[in-house]
């Protein structure tokens, strides 16, 4: 444990990160609020599948997906694949995109059979809403909580005067030597992270929300037959074309930033453009059973 400690720089969190924190936070709930407000004024919309949206969002990504497939499915009872997926950039690409295109796609789906009987013609919209409150704020990696739990870090470590008296920290209560190594990397990561990172990742999440809410409202046109059965396929590719830029960068097949950030900002405007379109010539048909 010792040898731990001594190989890290006592540095403190710059203030200017921690700021950064906050514009992320703030931008995330802003964007859910203008969402809710624009489209509150102009479409017809139930707040009964808004909530549906945030809970199958909760079942399908946290839970089915994160906690029990990724984790014990893969994780536990699958070790050859969780050594291929690991070990394998290629092979982590496809898994990543299916699985979170195809999880996400069933989330939604279930989502807009579930509120059929109480159904309007801004229900893809509502449902939207309800998806992209949930990602924004819940999900593991890049939702507001996150970001506020990294925020909470930082200022702890800045309390205990920088890394290495938070560490010592670590040490003086009792903490196993397998825990300080993790929370050695990842206070050393915190440190080197300045404010352009939050500012960055907080595009990306924004587009990823416009991703997600495009989506909501072509999977419920095409799940209540206001627009032709046929666009639920299409969604289906959509959004497995929607999860490769992540995937890429993740697997860091994709290794520069701005390209990442070009092929988000292609695949949103995408989606949004053909839900746009879709919305103006079906979401005032009557649905169909």
């Amino acid at each position: 444990m010792n040898e731990i400690i001594s190989s890290v720089m006592s540095t403190m969190v710059p203030t200017s990160s921690m700021v950064g924190m906050w514009v992320y936070i703030g931008a995330i709930l802003v964007t859910i609020v203008a969402v809710f407000w624009i489209f509150g004024h102009r479409v017809e919309m139930n707040v009964s599948t808004m909530v549906l949206g945030l809970v199958t969002y909760f079942v399908f990504d946290a839970v089915l997906l994160n906690m029990f497939f990724d984790n014990l499915v893969v994780g536990t009872f699958s070790a050859g694949l969780y050594d291929t997926v690991t070990s394998n950039p290629t092979a982590f690409v496809f898994y990543y995109s299916f699985t979170r295109g195809i999880f996400y796609l069933l989330g939604m789906y279930v989502c807009s059979r579930m509120s059929m009987r109480m159904d309007t013609c801004g229900g893809g919209c509502a449902m939207g809403i309800g998806w992209i409150a949930g990602f924004g704020i819940m999900n593991q990696s890049q939702g507001a909580w996150t970001v506020l739990q990294t925020w909470r870090s930082a200022l702890a470590v800045n309390k205990n005067g920088g890394s290495l008296g938070y560490l010592e920290l670590m040490r003086s209560e009792g903490a196993a030597e397998e825990n300080i190594a993790e929370a050695a990397v990842a206070v050393d990561k915190l440190v080197k992270t300045d404010i352009s990172y939050y500012l960055v990742s907080t595009l990306e999440t924004l587009l990823l929300l416009g991703t997600l809410f495009a989506m909501a409202v072509i999977i419920h046109l095409a799940v209540t037959r206001r627009a032709p059965k046929t666009y639920l396929i299409v969604a289906i590719v959509l959004f497995v074309v929607a999860m490769v830029p992540t995937s890429l960068y993740l697997s860091a097949i994709l290794t520069s930033r701005v390209v990442y950030d070009i092929l988000l900002a292609l695949v949103c405007g995408g989606c949004i453009a053909l839900a746009a379109v879709l919305g103006k010539k079906y979401m005032n048909r009557p649905m169909e059973w």
